[in-house]
C-alpha cells in the first residue's frame, strides 16, 4: 500500500504511516489518541513588572525606572502567548510530540493524525 499524505508543512509530516516532526518519527499504528492542549500563558512576570514600574514611577527619582517597568511588562501582556501541543497516547505513555503558538497549525496536524489514524484502521 502507497503512503498517503494528509498533511505536510515544514518539518512536519502526517501520512497513513508515519508522523515526523523534524527529526522524530511516530508510527501511525501505535497512536491510540490524539489531542490539542494548550498551556495558558503565565501572568506573574507582567503583573510583577508592571507593580515594580507604578512603584517606581510613584517615587520622584524613579520615574525612569517606572516607565521601563511599565513598558516592559505591557509588551509582555501583549505578545505574550500561549504554547500549544500535539499530545500523543501510545502504549508507552503520553507524548507532546509537537510544540508552537500558533494554535490552528496544531489543530490542522491533529486532525490530519485523526485521518491517518482511521485510514490505518481501514486498511488494517
Amino acid at each position: 500500500m502507497d503512503e498517503k499524505v494528509f498533511f505536510e508543512h515544514g518539518g512536519v509530516q502526517v501520512t497513513n504511516a508515519r508522523f515526523k516532526v523534524d527529526e522524530q518519527t511516530y508510527a501511525v499504528r501505535n497512536i491510540t489518541s490524539t489531542a490539542a492542549w494548550s498551556k495558558p500563558q503565565s501572568w506573574a512576570l507582567p503583573l510583577l513588572l508592571g507593580l515594580c514600574g507604578f512603584v517606581a514611577f510613584s517615587n520622584k527619582d524613579g520615574i525612569g525606572a517606572g516607565v521601563l517597568f511599565l513598558l516592559v511588562a505591557a509588551a509582555l501582556f501583549y505578545f505574550g502567548r500561549p504554547w500549544h501541543f500535539v499530545k500523543l497516547s501510545t502504549a508507552s505513555g503520553e507524548v507532546k510530540a509537537l510544540k508552537s503558538r500558533d494554535k490552528n497549525y496544531v489543530l490542522q496536524v491533529v486532525n490530519a493524525l485523526n485521518d491517518a489514524m482511521v485510514s490505518q484502521h481501514k486498511s488494517a
